[in-house]
């Protein structure tokens, strides 16, 4: 197992935070990177002024990156200065050196306490820093949960004998002291479950009064119980469970805007994109509705909801803008503002929408979002995830898959609310699918960054969860 850590700062403070992680086996300065480096290469196109300005900053501030690791630590988009064919940097989760090539490739993974996932998975933040990360384990058909250090199987037959599979829609969500809460849906039967503990100790049990429900699903702890929404089955709207002080829950239909269209015809497809956010006097909810093509944001305050349609259609005037929402992830801002990043299918980008009560601005993440059709791989497409993070300032980071490239992209917000060109996954290594990218931002603006990943044409058995770090120092 690896850990990446790139950070940006003078080199005194690399080598302490160096002493201060433990079992770091390199340190290597950029500015001492051979020539054949990627660096190396890089700077050799650079003028000769510029070159010097880099020299000057390069004595003063050193940029390292090291490696914490429990085995051989690997360095490079490669694997160590044992190999003369490795470039400098270091292999995140999941990759393990190829020899022959110096580059990151998808390894053989002998850690047996970290499952191999496929699908969507959840992820969360843990107070010692680490993650928690939950998802189906097509090898197990279960759902399983690994916090870094050991794993459990909350679901399907690796859980419980004969059980049928579970795990292939997962959210989860964790309290102040770091309890965790995890819900999943079986299918074979559409019932939702939640699951309570940490490490190897859960606790889980059907959330009742739901009746049959599908995915997606989107949990968020409000007024510090756990709170799950859900579409149910036959009546094609959203709902919301919310577990009492007494154990027992309460379920509540999600009431969906009719406007501003005139004549709008009842919507019966909603939540095939969903996410959930708690409030500090209530939650938000942002939907796609498949009926019309809208991006739906619903919130209820003081028991009382209000809901609208935010992209899709002009909020004022009513007129249909284009198919927008698909997919969609929400994040609440430190002033209170609501922010939802989502695809607009119609005008080709990746966009984030601040809502602030019923005023709606919003910019574009990246241009170039191509839907794409069937079978065929176009400009940015988008595949079927997004992910949103939210630093102390309010800047935003959103991740999702690049279909041009195949792998995970993320794009940071820059002070004056514009967006950074895409930062893109180990790009070094082309011949993987970079799936379902996850990140959390801390409150620093570090971000944790994972995706799922899986050579093109091989079984989901053969998939990886990766994990990478960037720096607080990496914000443009």
């Amino acid at each position: 197992m690896h850990e990446l850590l790139v950070v940006s700062t003078p080199c005194n403070e690399n080598l302490s935070a160096a002493r201060r992680l433990g079992s770091v086996h390199n340190l290597v300065d950029f500015a001492a990177r051979p020539p054949t480096s990627l660096l190396g290469r890089a700077l050799a196109t650079l003028p000769a002024g510029a070159l010097r300005r880099w020299a000057r900053q390069s004595i003063a501030c050193c940029v390292s990156v090291f490696v914490v690791t429990t085995a051989i630590a690997c360095l490079g988009w490669g694997c160590g200065q044992t190999n003369p064919g490795c470039e400098v940097g270091a292999c995140p989760v999941g990759y393990a050196c190829d020899q022959a090539t110096g580059l990151c490739r998808l390894g053989d993974h002998s850690n047996s306490a970290q499952p191999r996932l496929f699908g969507r998975f959840a992820l969360v933040a843990r107070p010692s820093g680490g993650l928690l990360i939950a998802g189906y384990s097509p090898e197990r058909q279960s759902l399983a949960a690994f916090d870094g250090k050991s794993a459990a199987f909350l679901a399907g037959p690796a859980a419980h004998a004969g059980e049928q599979p579970a795990g292939q829609n997962v959210a989860a969500a964790q309290d102040s002291n770091g309890v965790a809460y995890i819900a999943w849906i079986r299918p074979s039967d559409h019932v939702a479950f939640l699951a309570t503990g940490s490490g190897t100790q859960w606790q889980s049990a059907q959330i009742d009064k739901l009746g049959a429900v599908t995915s997606p699903l989107a949990i968020a702890l409000v007024d510090g119980q756990p709170t799950v929404a859900l579409r149910t089955i036959g009546a094609s709207g959203i709902v919301v469970a919310q577990q009492q002080s007494s154990g027992q829950w309460s379920v509540t239909p999600v009431p969906m805007p009719a406007g501003p269209r005139k004549g709008l015809a009842a919507s019966t497809d909603f939540g095939r994109s969903l996410a959930m956010v708690a409030m500090p006097s209530g939650l938000a909810i942002s939907a796609y509705d498949a009926t019309h093509g809208d991006l739906v944001l619903a919130v209820r305050t003081a028991g009382e909801w209000d809901s609208l349609r935010i992209a899709g259609v002009d909020p004022v005037t009513g007129v249909d803008t284009g198919d927008a929402g698909d997919p969609c992830a929400l994040a609440l801002a430190p002033d209170g503002a609501l922010l939802v990043a989502y695809r607009d299918r119609t005008l080709g980008q990746i966009r984030l929408a601040r809502v602030a009560g019923s005023a709606v601005v919003s910019r574009t993440v990246v241009n170039g979002a191509l839907p794409g059709p069937a079978g065929t791989v176009t400009p940015q497409w988008v595949g079927t995830e997004l992910a949103l993070g939210v630093r102390a300032d309010g800047r935003a980071a959103v991740a999702w898959f690049n279909g041009s490239t195949w792998r995970a992209n993320v794009a940071l917000q820059r002070l004056n609310g514009s967006f950074d060109p895409a930062t893109t996954a180990l790009a070094g290594n082309a011949g993987n699918l970079q799936l379902w990218p996850n990140l959390t931002v801390a409150s620093d603006g570090a971000i944790r960054w994972a995706w799922i990943e899986v050579g093109r044409g091989r079984l989901p058995s053969a998939a990886h969860l990766t994990t990478a770090q960037l720096a607080p120092g990496s914000w443009p």
